[in-house]
């Protein structure tokens, strides 16, 4: 939770530079999306949901999703053409020696629990209230 929490701001931002990145390099390299590449992002979404390719995209149309898969075929293209240019190489991950996260232990009384008394009733009977000293 801690990670997640801690991570969340990061990733948005890690995120936005990416899709800023990928539609500069799109603008670069004149990359721009076409019919059939809807057409093709629509007919992978209907098969995978076993729908109709008319339905999935008046879906995607009323709820206004269009942009968002238009970003996605440009970035796609421009990973394409990234990864067709790139030399990859495969290399194996190094052991990390330090975490980067860790959960923090607490308590609500900062104290370790074994130092925490054990509620008890006061010397009336059980069920009655204590009496309440006023504190100078």
């Amino acid at each position: 939770e801690n990670f997640l929490r801690q991570n969340a701001m990061e990733s948005t931002a890690a995120q936005l530079k990416e899709h800023f990145i990928l539609e500069k390099i799109a603008e670069d390299e004149t990359i721009e999306e076409t019919d059939e590449d809807f057409d093709n992002e629509i007919r992978r979404i209907a098969q995978q949901r076993n729908d109709s390719e008319r339905r999935v995209r008046a879906q995607i149309e009323r709820s206004g999703q269009m942009d968002a898969l238009r970003n996605m075929i440009v970035e796609q293209k421009v990973i394409e053409l990234i990864t067709d240019k790139a030399d990859i190489k495969v290399v194996k991950p190094k052991k990390k020696q330090d975490a980067e996260s860790f959960a923090i232990e607490f308590f609500v009384a900062g104290k370790d629990p074994a130092e925490i008394p054990e509620a008890k009733y006061s010397e009336g009977a059980p069920g009655e209230l204590p009496e309440i000293k006023e504190r100078d």
